[in-house]
Parts: C-alpha cells; sequence; structure tokens
C-alpha cells in the first residue's frame, strides 16, 4: 500500500518521488559536466566535486553520527576497494563527454545493469538463467543500435568514438561497483563506506591531475562554481544518501523502474541545453537497453542453490 507509513513517517510514495528526483538530478548532470569540462580539466573537476562530496558526509559522520566508534580498519580498507572502481566510474565517464554525446553517454552508462550477470558469471562461476540471457541479449543489441551514428560505418576504426568506448568500460566498472557494494555493504557501516569512496576518488582524481600536467585554478565564474557546488553536494553527496536510505521503503522492482528515468531524464536535459538529437535508430536501441533493464530487475528471482 502506498500510504503505509513506516516508523520514521516515510511513505513508500515520498520515498519513491525522492529516488525519481535523484533519478533528476543525475540525469542533469551529464549536460552539467559536458558544459563544465569545457572550462575546468576532467581531473581537477573530479577533484572539486568529490572533495565537496566528501566533506559533506564526513561532517554529520563525525560530529552526529560517533564516526570515531564506526571507523574500523576493516571499514575502511572496504571503503578504499569500493573506492578503486567509483574513481573509474567517474574519470572514464568525464572523460568520454569529451568525445561523445550527454544522452549517449547515460544510456551506455546504463548498460551497467547488464553487465552485473556477465561478470557474476565471469567472478563468482554462477550460472546465468534464462531470463538474465534474454534481458542482456536485448540490451546488447540495444546498446549496438545506440552506437551507430553513421550507420554500420561507425564501428570503422576511423569514425569509431573514443568516448563511446570509454563510457562502457565506466559501464563495467559500475558493474563491478555494485558487485563490490553489495558484498561490504552488508559487513561495514554505509555512511563510513561512503565517505571512505568519495576521499579515495579526490585523492586518486588530484594524483592524475598532476601526472597529466592539468591547469589547476580557483580563477572560475560563478556559474562554474554553481555547478561545481551542485555536483559535489547534491548529485554526489545528497544523492548517495537517497540511494542508501530511500530503498529500504519500495521493493527492488519498482527501485529498478524508477531508475529507468536517469537515462531519459539525460537525454531530455541534452536535447533542451545542447540541442542533442539521437537519430531513429538509437531511439530504437536507447528503448532496446531500457527493456532489457526492465525484464534483467523485475524477472522473477531464482532460488539459491546450495553451491551458491
Amino acid at each position: 500500500v502506498l500510504a503505509e507509513r513506516t516508523d520514521a513517517g516515510m511513505t513508500r510514495g515520498k520515498a519513491e518521488a525522492m529516488l525519481v528526483l535523484a533519478m533528476l538530478f543525475w540525469g542533469a548532470t551529464f549536460v552539467i559536466v559536458k558544459e563544465t569540462i569545457a572550462a575546468v580539466p576532467v581531473y581537477w573537476l573530479l577533484v572539486l566535486r568529490f572533495s565537496l562530496g566528501a566533506v559533506a558526509v564526513w561532517i554529520p559522520l563525525m560530529l552526529f553520527g560517533r564516526g570515531a566508534a564506526r571507523l574500523t580498519r576493516d571499514a575502511v580498507r572496504a571503503g578504499v576497494v569500493l573506492g578503486l572502481p567509483l574513481f573509474l566510474i567517474f574519470a572514464l565517464q568525464t572523460l568520454g563527454l569529451l568525445t561523445t554525446t550527454a544522452s549517449k553517454s547515460a544510456f551506455i552508462t546504463s548498460t551497467s545493469v547488464l553487465w552485473v550477470p556477465v561478470l557474476t558469471v565471469l567472478v563468482l562461476g554462477r550460472r546465468m538463467d534464462r531470463g538474465a540471457v534474454f534481458a542482456g541479449g536485448v540490451g546488447f543489441v540495444g546498446l549496438f543500435l545506440l552506437l551507430m551514428d553513421h550507420g554500420l560505418a561507425s564501428f570503422h576504426p576511423e569514425r569509431l568514438v573514443v568516448g563511446d568506448f570509454q563510457t562502457l568500460v565506466c559501464a563495467l566498472a559500475v558493474a563491478a561497483h555494485l558487485l563490490l557494494t553489495k558484498y561490504y555493504c552488508a559487513r561495514h557501516d554505509t555512511w563510513v563506506l561512503t565517505a571512505v569512496q568519495l576521499t579515495v576518488v579526490a585523492v586518486l582524481s588530484l594524483g592524475c591531475s598532476f601526472a597529466s600536467g592539468e591547469t589547476r585554478s580557483f580563477d572560475y565564474s560563478s556559474g562554474i562554481y554553481g555547478a561545481i557546488l551542485f555536483l559535489g553536494l547534491v548529485t554526489t553527496a545528497m544523492n548517495m544518501w537517497i540511494l542508501t536510505h530511500m530503498q529500504r521503503y519500495t521493493t527492488p522492482q519498482r527501485t529498478a523502474v524508477i531508475f529507468l528515468v536517469e537515462p531519459l531524464f539525460a537525454a531530455a536535459a541534452a536535447w533542451m541545453v545542447l540541442g542533442e538529437v539521437l537519430g531513429w535508430v538509437q531511439w530504437c536501441g536507447a528503448l532496446l537497453i531500457l527493456g532489457g533493464m526492465l525484464v534483467l530487475e523485475c524477472r522473477p528471482a531464482r532460488p539459491a542453490t546450495p553451491a551458491e
């Protein structure tokens, strides 16, 4: 029942509204990042974004959440492990936006859901059920169509878009991060894991900024600073909190449906702000990706076997 209340006074409807809001913010992020990296170097932008996000999580954790007691060595180690693929996710996605469109970046990133069963088979040796195989097949056909900016010629070496490949690797990193998060979140404090992860991304980004010889500056316009504040505080710190806490008030199936709107929000924002337009073949591919995600997330759960 949508009106069913929790002890905290939260209803399923309110929780799902907040999840939709988070997807709206993340959809807008693709456009904001693409516009911002025209003025701010990629890794330096990540430093500013994740430093803000880390501070926004560390302060309430240490002041109000008894952070010192929850900051165990094992939790920090787990946060570092999670921070490595998280850095790859945002570094590759941001680098990819230098050469690919915001719309394509959003839909390619969303294929991470389809990569999770593949990694489960390759890494954990588990069998993939028929529903997952079908969903993956539909989604990967959609990915093939999405990349066809210029028909089959899009796959010629001279026509390949570097940003598309970078974003595809980013999607694989997202899938790995999802599997690792599922493992570690059941064993360690979520807020500590979040704070450590964001710190790791900020530190690694700073190292890459120095290594790549980027020009680091604080001399930006108020519009750029507004974008950085939005990315750091809203789409990094706040969205992480929303996803951590609000999913407990709804079902995984309804959450999966909500997640489908993120790339649609991104495509809409890219059309309105950047004038990006996907061709009909690409839209068919995008819809197949979303269809594969929906089938994968909403299929009946396969009973666990003793071997698992």
